[in-house]
């Protein structure tokens, strides 16, 4: 929880003072800054887990890697899928802030570059294909894994009112 109340930008600092001006920086920024949040989504995941069921599938006497494949792990997919997302967006911030800083490339570079010729429509250019980007990411690879971890769920048709 701690690691959660320093902001991003802290952690991209120290790394940039720590660790130099390169892309070690950055990846350790950024593993830093993301961890907190997926840590404390899956522990949430895992407090919330039904013991029962866990309990039940060792009265069945399925094997511990049954119940972790089969109980454990299918209630924790939302989580994780919570936490990858999250950390994805958080990734983005401080891999643009770390260029921002003290990169000489990179989006967060880009855009500091034309902010400072005072050119709207390039900052808005660099915003939409970083926009872009992360559509991509989100439909074409955590929705088909969505898709695939939680195919076991039955979909909930909600009546339809007037």
């Amino acid at each position: 929880m701690v690691g959660l109340t320093v902001p991003a930008i802290v952690y991209s600092i120290i790394c940039l003072l720590w660790f130099g001006l390169n892309d070690l920086a950055a990846i350790i920024a950024i593993g830093a800054a993301a961890f907190p949040a997926v840590g404390i989504s899956i522990w949430q995941g895992i407090k919330g887990m039904d013991t029962q069921l866990v309990s039940m599938g060792q009265a069945f006497h399925l094997s511990r890697s049954a119940i972790v494949r089969k109980i454990i792990f299918p209630q924790l997919v939302p989580h994780i899928l919570a936490a990858m997302r999250y950390a994805l967006g958080i990734c983005w911030k401080i891999c643009t802030t770390v260029e921002l800083i003290g990169m000489s490339s990179g989006v967060g570079y880009m855009l500091n570059y034309w902010f400072g010729l005072f050119s709207m429509a390039q900052v808005f250019a660099w915003t939409i294909s970083f926009l872009l980007v992360m559509f991509a990411i989100e439909y074409l690879l955590f929705k088909p894994i969505e898709n695939r971890l939680t195919r076991w769920r039955t979909t909930l048709a909600l009546p339809l009112t007037a």
